[in-house]
């Protein structure tokens, strides 16, 4: 294991041990949390017909609707856990994390790898 691994494995830990960690999980209960304020999210009927006006606008084969808050809230479905879990297992890796944007994924990334005094270029 490389000194930067270590290092990163040791904040890891801290962070573990404030009780800051954070995950992601499959929606569960009520919903306080997202931007889904009316609930329309998971609508079946308002669903079916959003698809279909998609599917038709877009002339796609698949439903095309997206997930009713950010991932970290509620929005974190099947389908995000399933496409990482594959990429990880591609890539050899424990895991994988997808973002929806360079700029997400810099700002994610950076923030957990960077420390005082580190210089970033992007």
């Amino acid at each position: 294991m490389s000194s930067f691994e270590g290092e990163l494995k040791g904040r890891l830990r801290s962070i573990r041990g404030a009780g800051r960690w954070r995950s992601l999980e499959l929606p569960a209960g009520r919903d306080f949390a997202s931007n889904d304020y009316l609930g329309l999210a998971r609508d079946p009927v308002l669903a079916q017909r959003l698809e279909e006006r998609l599917a038709a606008a877009l002339g796609a084969a698949e439903p095309l609707a997206g997930a009713p808050a950010s991932r970290l809230l509620r929005g974190h479905t099947e389908v995000h856990a399933e496409l990482e879990a594959s990429l990880a297992t591609f890539k050899g890796t424990e895991a994988a994390l997808l973002f929806a944007s360079g700029y997400q994924a810099n700002v994610g990334l950076l923030q957990a790898v960077a420390g005082r005094g580190d210089r970033i270029l992007s």
